[in-house]
């Protein structure tokens, strides 16, 4: 393994824990937004800007650098089928979401990836023009069922990201 590959993933152990450790994802906060409580912004912002390390195509933490970087250096068939699921998994989940049968014709309309590039391009962390009418008009037609499964597609990542952090930690553990 480079220098450059066990820096990543020591990043990515560091960025995991910050995002695992979500004050949203903790103290119940998730349980009462699945039970229909709106979430607290200012958690969301939070979880978001940490979730950000692993979405972003030029961040050494990407989850598809930091699946390539294990794969390349498991010496474990164990890992790489694991690493490969996982990866597998969120594949699906970005392509097709997960499955909620009040969702479906929003997912049809406007796919998971879609709609996070849709909610952090808009709303989040950019003002696009295009994309903030786009999502008008989505919150328009389902009302906030367009957010709820939003920040349900980003929690079902962010398990995804946990898991390949166990494997994240077991090589690092390894390699010291």
């Amino acid at each position: 393994m480079t220098d450059e590959e066990k820096y990543n993933l020591e990043l990515y152990r560091d960025k995991a824990h910050e995002l695992i450790s979500s004050k949203f994802l903790k103290d119940e906060n998730f349980i009462k937004f699945l039970n229909g409580e709106k979430p607290n912004e200012e958690q969301i912002i939070f979880l978001l800007n940490k979730y950000r390390f692993f979405y972003l195509q030029k961040e050494p933490t990407n989850f598809y650098k930091i699946c390539d970087i294990l794969c390349k250096n498991a010496k474990n068939e164990k890992h790489i089928e694991s690493i490969q699921n996982i990866r597998e998994t969120y594949k699906k989940i970005l392509k097709g979401g997960i499955g909620f049968v009040f969702s479906d014709k929003l997912k049809a309309e406007q796919p998971p990836e879609d709609n996070i590039d849709l909610w952090f391009n808009a709303f989040y962390f950019h003002s696009d023009r295009e994309k903030k009418k786009r999502l008008e008009q989505l919150q328009n037609k389902y009302g906030y069922i367009q957010k709820f499964v939003f920040i349900r597609e980003i929690w079902s990542l962010v398990l995804l990201i946990q898991q390949l952090n166990k494997i994240v930690n077991e090589v690092i553990n390894k390699s010291d």
